[in-house]
């Protein structure tokens, strides 16, 4: 579970690779984060942008510790 730190709200980054290039550097949000909405880079996003890099993340059910899932879809043209 990303948290917040200091001037940033939560997220994660990704790279994406391909024979050592790197062919995407981006960062996903935590869907509907209050922190979100002052963060400097979240906010340069139009509303399709960040609603396509911010993640909804589920509980997962029965774990023996606290654990979450989500679904990320990386569709790289080319």
């Amino acid at each position: 579970m990303p948290v917040p730190y200091a001037g940033r709200t939560p997220h994660i980054h990704l790279r994406a690779l391909s024979g050592g290039r790197a062919l995407l550097t981006t960062q996903f949000y935590r869907a509907g984060f209050d922190g979100n909405a002052p963060d400097f880079l979240f906010t340069r996003l139009s509303p399709a942008e960040q609603e396509r890099v911010s993640m909804r993340l589920l509980p997962v059910a029965g774990a023996t510790r606290p654990t979450w899932t989500t679904a990320i879809r990386v569709v790289l043209a080319g």
